[in-house]
Formats: structure tokens, C-alpha cells, sequence
């Protein structure tokens, strides 16, 4: 696997555990095979799906 398939991958996870919506801005007639496999993934499409409650942490603020 190269790094920027992994990478797109990895992405496209984080983005799905977020909750983020999911668009995709190009050329849907010319995508090669791994970009299609990516954004048309089932688990990570089922994950961007039913995860709920996904907020960011707030910080912890400590009293030195």
C-alpha cells in the first residue's frame, strides 16, 4: 500500500468518527479505483452512520 493511499484512508476514517459530513469535490466520471473504494467504503460509511454524541474535548485546565 503507498503512503498516500494510506493517508486518504486514514483521513476518510478520522472524518467518519468525527461525524463530518462527507463530500467528496471531484471528478466522480474520472476517479481511479482506490479513490472509489475509499469514499464508497461501507464500515466507514456505517461508522460516519450511527456514531453519535462526537463533540471535541474541552481542555483541562491545570493550577500549577
Amino acid at each position: 500500500m503507498n503512503s498516500f493511499f494510506f493517508d486518504m484512508t486514514l483521513q476518510m476514517a478520522l472524518w467518519s468518527m468525527a461525524k463530518s459530513p462527507l463530500m467528496y469535490g471531484g471528478d466522480l466520471r474520472n476517479l481511479d479505483d482506490s479513490t472509489l473504494n475509499i469514499i464508497t467504503n461501507p464500515a466507514l460509511l456505517k461508522i460516519n452512520h450511527y456514531s453519535r454524541n462526537n463533540m471535541e474535548v474541552p481542555a483541562l485546565e491545570t493550577s500549577d
